[in-house]
């Protein structure tokens, strides 16, 4: 860092002197993903000026809004590191060829069902041996870190979520993956991590880690409609909504937001209930 950027402070003085890190938010389609499934930049040259310039007006970073677009399945992801634990994982199960690497018939970001052999009926999808193995191994370390994260953050919060005057509220947000909800393997559900199709439920896991911990449960996608939907992509919000709220009414409060500004469900309810004061 020069002279310059030292004397251009990353952060504004607020009305309290406290110091506020200014943020700047970059165009929505500098990623994409190309033909072949692959995530990209786009005019790289020309963001590394962006990004430079942005630095020199001492600006602290920068945020990306993204859109989970209803494009195709996703991909499972995991890290070398992770490798390793599966590889352990699969010898536990007296299977060490398991571990070799994760399942090679599952398609790639754009794929589309049918045709995906994994989230089909076969030898070698999501309901064989091998697939309930990866999957539980797959969603079991998202939901262990899960775990690990909450606890840190009750651990902080705890004073602060038993003062019963101003309490605070640990809200967790599991994403809104409704898009080929109603095929029974739920791929896009099992790529992001939460074993969840038509024949296992698995947000009730996660609403057990949530209820551990004192957290809420939040989502979005409120206001969406399955007739809404792309008939293509197998899609059902209302599904999913409604299994996610029978779980979260044992044990955990559930909140959420709209996805998109509208307000016709509201006023849907506001209409039922003017008729039935009449």
């Amino acid at each position: 860092m020069d002279a310059r950027e030292k004397s251009r402070s990353t952060v504004l003085e607020s009305s309290k002197h406290k110091r506020v890190p200014i943020f700047v938010m970059m165009p929505a389609d500098i990623f994409a993903i190309d033909s072949s499934g692959t995530p990209r930049i786009r005019k790289i040259k020309a963001l590394k000026i962006s990004l430079k310039a942005l630095k020199l007006a001492g600006v602290y970073g920068i945020a990306v809004e993204t859109c989970v677009k209803v494009l195709g399945l996703w991909v499972f992801l995991y890290g070398f590191e992770r490798m390793e634990d599966l590889k352990m994982a699969a010898c536990q199960e007296g299977k060490p060829q398991w571990g070799d690497r994760g399942p090679q018939n599952a398609g790639c970001y754009n794929s589309l069902l049918p045709g995906i052999p994994f989230f089909e009926d076969g030898k070698e999808s999501f309901l064989s041996d091998y697939g309930r193995f990866f999957l539980e191994w797959y969603s079991g370390k998202l939901i262990c870190h899960a775990d690990a994260i909450l606890a840190k953050a009750s651990n902080l919060l705890k004073k602060y979520q038993e003062n019963k005057q101003t309490p605070v509220i640990l809200v967790a947000k599991i994403g809104g993956i409704y898009w080929w909800y109603q095929t029974v393997s739920h791929p896009a559900e099992l790529t992001a991590g939460y074993y969840n199709t038509a024949l296992r439920d698995g947000y009730d896991a996660v609403a057990s880690v949530l209820s551990r911990h004192g957290a809420a449960l939040h989502i979005s996608c409120l206001e969406m409609m399955d007739s809404e939907t792309p008939p293509a992509f197998c899609c059902s919000p209302e599904g999913l909504l409604q299994q996610i709220r029978t779980i979260s009414k044992k044990r955990i409060h559930f909140i959420g937001r709209n996805t998109s500004e509208r307000f016709d469900q509201v006023l849907g309810l506001i209409g039922a209930v003017d008729v039935a004061r009449d």
